[in-house]
């Protein structure tokens, strides 16, 4: 069984729905919150060539 499959055999024959929304609702936010830094991370280090690339031209 992968993870999805589990997940969903889980949120199906758990009695309490709010648990299942729950684990989805906290599912979504771990993804968003990787999204997030992933694009974070990108940024910076887009910015970091930037400023070396600054620094090499001053100096030439």
């Amino acid at each position: 069984m992968t993870l999805f499959n589990k997940i969903y055999w889980f949120i199906i024959t758990h009695e309490d729905v709010s648990t299942g929304i729950i684990l989805i609702a906290s599912i979504a936010l771990v993804l968003c919150i990787k999204w997030l830094m992933k694009s974070i991370a990108k940024y910076q280090r887009e910015e970091n060539v930037r400023k070396y690339l600054d620094k090499r031209n001053w100096r030439e």
